[in-house]
């Protein structure tokens, strides 16, 4: 089962956050040959609002740490409408095989200084 990880992000900010993947026992997994995937969408419609992929350049992997780091520019959120959402972050293996690492809402909080 995936972890439930709240976010908060600030509108119109730069923001990251590391992890580091590990199975059961606690050992670091090498995620060689693996992808990340990770999808904002409104809970309501179901309409994806962002998304964050080792593909697009917006998770970066460290493979043989089990190191990633999601990172969101400024300009994800400076235009965005919502105020919450739902999301979660998906490992592809080198055998295609499917994982969901975390999952939890997402909180933008409004940017007051411009």
């Amino acid at each position: 089962m995936s972890q439930f990880v709240r976010l908060r992000l600030q509108k119109g900010d730069d923001f990251s956050r590391q992890f580091v993947c590990k199975d059961a026992a606690g050992a670091v997994n090498d995620l060689t040959g693996c992808a990340l995937k990770m999808q904002i969408r409104d809970a309501d419609s179901g309409a994806v609002l962002l998304e964050l992929s080792t593909e697009n350049e917006k998770i970066d992997l460290t493979q043989e740490s089990g190191l990633f780091v999601i990172k969101f520019a400024a300009a994800d959120t400076a235009s965005a409408a919502w105020e919450r959402a739902v999301y979660d972050c998906q490992l592809t293996d080198s055998a295609n095989e499917i994982t969901t690492l975390f999952a939890g809402d997402v909180v933008l909080l409004r940017e007051v200084t411009k």
